[in-house]
């Protein structure tokens, strides 16, 4: 007589798990700055004026508590996540955050008239020591940034013509992100506005309010880089002035 094996079936059955981690850091934290302004030039058409400013942080410590919890779940009919089981749990895990130090210095030459035309040149540079940074002891994926800024804005003489009361923005900037992937990570950006005066009413004569229109492109990362993004913004801001409880000479 034959006898048929049996075959035994296992059945294994696994729970997704969720590893969360909170993080919560903070201190004291300093920053400093310095500005420096200058009248170059005055005579009885305007002035032409010289800003130089230095600003940063230096590399300062935070403390820092964290809370670890990996655990199972199951989900609902609902589609919510029914918890089943801790697998692991720490609270209250002492440590640092490492923030890094930051420097920036700029210099403005202006020109402005007393018929209300001008101009204004700008020109900044940004450095950061990411390499400083650690989490716990720990160095992520950033590095040694650097940026520089261009920017300039022209207000050409009132005439006739609305267009010579528009106030004219241009700027640009390039430098290296703090985000190492695969190398460095180059960024490039361009930037042209312009500020729109809105005739006032005889009725409000101290009224001012300016619409002012913003289009930039800024490209961060190339082909040789796993992260590459181009941007376009438009922006759209309304400044409103007014003189309020101005005293009367004349009752």
């Amino acid at each position: 007589m034959l006898k048929q094996p049996l075959t035994d079936s296992l059945q294994l059955q696994y729970y997704p798990s969720e590893h969360t981690t909170f993080t919560y850091f903070g201190n004291i934290y300093f920053d400093a700055g310095l500005q420096y302004a200058a009248t170059l030039k005055q005579d009885k058409l305007g002035k032409t004026s010289l800003r130089l400013g230095v600003a940063g942080n230096w590399k300062q410590t935070l403390n820092a508590t964290q809370n670890r919890m990996v655990q199972t779940y199951t989900v609902g009919v609902g589609g919510e996540e029914i918890k089943i089981d801790s697998i692991y749990e720490k609270r209250g895990v002492k440590g640092e955050v490492i923030y890094p130090s930051t420097y920036k210095a700029g210099v403005i030459l202006q020109r402005s008239n007393n018929n209300g035309s001008g101009w204004l040149f700008g020109l900044d540079y940004i450095t950061g020591k990411w390499s400083e940074y650690r989490f716990y002891g720990q160095q992520d994926s950033v590095q040694d940034s650097h940026t520089i800024n261009f920017g300039a804005q022209l207000t050409p003489r009132p005439r006739s013509s609305y267009f010579s009361y528009v106030a004219y923005r241009f700027g640009f900037f390039s430098g290296r992100d703090y985000i190492k992937v695969k190398g460095d990570l180059p960024l490039f950006g361009a930037s042209f506005g312009m500020a729109l005066p809105v005739r006032t009413s005889r009725y409000a004569p101290n009224q001012a309010t300016v619409f002012n229109l913003g289009f930039e492109y800024m490209k961060r990362g190339n082909d040789n880089n796993l992260l590459k993004e181009n941007i376009f913004r438009f922006s759209l801001g309304l400044n409103l002035s007014d003189f309020w409880f101005g005293k009367k000479k004349y009752e």
